[in-house]
């Protein structure tokens, strides 16, 4: 009898230790609950602390191209097409690969080198997609001067007319006004140079829409991107709705899922000509 009664309680003892049905579906629930909660906010934390990444090395790259300008007569340095880094006694003609020695960089033939940890964006999940236009190089830059030069055009695509536009199309500090609010170099998708194609003073000079603002622009940080001011200052700025358009998608693009906003533009150099700066 004793044995018999020891061994019921021992059984009667583990049956109360164990969880209910009931009980487990509470935890579970709560758990879901929370994860609820705090996955969002963690994912959140995330994209805003590789905006602010991608704001300093931003930063970074605006304190180079003051640098540059001290060294050329407060002249700032100038958008060129990605199709002269296709080759490494060409790449010195391209804004980035020009900056690096003023960020203790040597320019040589590993300029590519390490390149992600300054000139890409840790959210541009496809910057300038090889084969693009057929250029050979690997991706170099998420970002884009606020310039055009007839000047920097390859010859087969140098327009008649002599156009500069934007502060990176040739001009210096010093002549820029309204600084405050003048894009100096944006997020970009795949481009080197931003212009607005679609201003009236420059309509049928330029052909080309790979420069403009609503196919190149990069809204990588959830349908934001990073702007420097030509005062230095970096803000990020929301994209403003457009229409689809298939012209801003060229029909030889051959890569990639992320390079181009059909929906999302910058304000035009006609509603906002201070924020393009001078030559529109």
């Amino acid at each position: 009898m004793f044995y018999y009664a020891k061994k019921k309680v021992a059984i009667d003892s583990r049956f109360h230790k164990a969880f209910t049905l009931v009980e487990l579906l509470v935890v579970i629930f709560i758990i879901a609950l929370l994860l609820a909660v705090f996955v969002p906010a963690l994912n959140s934390s995330r994209k805003a602390g590789k905006t602010a990444l991608c704001a300093s090395r931003m930063k970074q790259i605006s304190l180079a191209m003051r640098a540059y300008a001290m060294n050329f007569d407060d002249r700032i340095i100038m958008g060129r097409e990605m199709i002269f880094a296709d080759h490494a006694s060409k790449a010195v003609q391209v804004w980035h690969i020009a900056l690096m020695p003023y960020i203790a960089k040597k320019i040589n033939e590993k300029w590519l080198e390490n390149h992600a940890e300054l000139w890409l964006c840790p959210e541009d999940k496809d910057p300038y997609p090889k084969g693009f236009y057929n250029c050979p190089h690997d991706p170099m830059t998420s970002y884009a001067i606020n310039g055009f030069s007839s000047e920097t055009e390859p010859a087969f695509a140098r327009p008649a007319v002599s156009l500069r536009l934007g502060p990176g199309g040739g001009y210096r500090f010093n002549q820029l006004k309204n600084t405050g609010e003048m894009m100096l170099m944006a997020e970009t998708s795949y481009a080197a140079q931003l212009y607005d194609v679609e201003n009236p003073a420059t309509a049928g000079i330029i052909k080309r829409y790979d420069g403009h603002h609503r196919m190149t622009s990069g809204f990588y940080h959830r349908a934001a991107m990073n702007i420097i001011y030509a005062d230095g200052h970096i803000q990020t700025v929301k994209g403003l709705p457009a229409p689809a358009d298939p012209k801003y998608i060229p029909s030889n693009y051959l890569s990639g899922q992320y390079a181009f906003w059909k929906t999302l533009r910058l304000a035009s150099s006609v509603e906002r000509p201070e924020f393009w700066g001078p030559g529109y």
